[in-house]
């Protein structure tokens, strides 16, 4: 009987034992799950952010080009003596507007690229967790099989002392019986 009880406290155990894994498991998932989202989410803004650099980029040749052209058909040397009113009043006063817009869409480049930069970093330190998750969710799922295959063996172990425990009872009925006999014949004998 203690040898049972003993088996039913270690039961009790194992299954306390599992259901902690399995919560533990249901919370790493869940962490898994949100790393997920947003590895996804930060990929997506890396996207963006790199079309909007390339957009700049080609928006600056493009005007780049625009102006090499202005100046090819517009200048000095060039037939016919113009282009129409010059849109600014002195050729430093057009260097200098130029200058001015080239040095803004390098800074909102330079921008861009350190947002993009922290992103990434972002991005490594997201893989790492997601790494660090997926071990620890291969420790509780190996925890959680040595769980239930603990409790396969108490159940069967269980199951094993009932059987003995049945055997016993059958037993002590069966020498019950023959001594119930025995004192009848006893009291036939005695009479």
């Amino acid at each position: 009987r203690q040898e049972l009880e003993r088996h039913l406290s270690r039961r009790r155990e194992y299954e306390r034992q599992l259901a902690d894994v399995r919560k533990e498991l249901d919370r790493t998932r869940d962490e898994r799950r949100q790393v997920e989202m947003d590895s996804a989410a930060t990929q997506r803004r890396i996207s963006h952010l790199q079309d909007e650099l390339a957009f700049v980029e080609a928006e600056m040749r493009s005007a780049e080009n625009d102006l090499s052209m202005l100046r090819d058909t517009g200048g000095p040397g060039s037939p016919g003596g113009g282009r129409g009113p010059a849109p600014y009043s002195t050729p430093e006063d057009e260097r200098r507007d130029v200058l001015s817009k080239v040095r803004a869409e390098r800074e909102m480049l330079h921008r861009d690229q350190h947002d993009i930069e922290e992103i990434r970093t972002k991005l490594d330190g997201i893989f790492k967790m997601k790494l660090d998750t997926q071990l620890k969710q291969q420790s509780l799922l190996e925890k959680q099989r040595q769980a239930e295959q603990d409790r396969g063996l108490m159940l069967t172990a269980i199951e094993a002392e009932r059987g003995k425990l049945s055997a016993m009872r059958a037993e002590r009925l069966k020498l019950w019986e023959e001594r119930s006999g025995l004192e009848r014949e006893m009291a036939d004998i005695t009479q």
